[in-house]
């Protein structure tokens, strides 16, 4: 299960990239702040791949957290607004989730 740790601390490394170029715009400080955390992402991803029994279940996984990420980052620092649709959103990836890595 330790590709799971992987896949998460990657998605998450992906939506601090996200937020950091919302919140800061694009120029050349976030640039190199996001070549370093990309570069540990992709390190992150890629472990998680190769550690993994199946292809799909850390491509699921990875999809059901960057969702979460980035409603979470939408959510807590943008102040974004949450509708219904998210929260079906939400379980249904969950479930998906939980059937194909269960």
């Amino acid at each position: 299960m330790d590709w799971v740790i992987y896949q998460i601390i990657a998605c998450i490394l992906v939506g601090v990239i996200n937020a950091g170029f919302r919140y800061y715009g694009i120029n050349l400080k976030t640039w190199l702040c996001a070549i370093g955390v990309a570069s540990l992402s992709q390190f992150c991803f890629g472990k998680s791949f190769t550690m993994s029994p199946s292809f799909f279940q850390p491509w699921i996984l990875g999809n059901l957290v960057l969702g979460l990420v980035g409603l979470l980052f939408s959510v807590l620092i943008f102040d974004g607004v949450l509708a219904f649709r998210h929260y079906i959103g939400l379980a249904l990836a969950l479930l998906a989730g939980f059937l194909l890595i269960g």
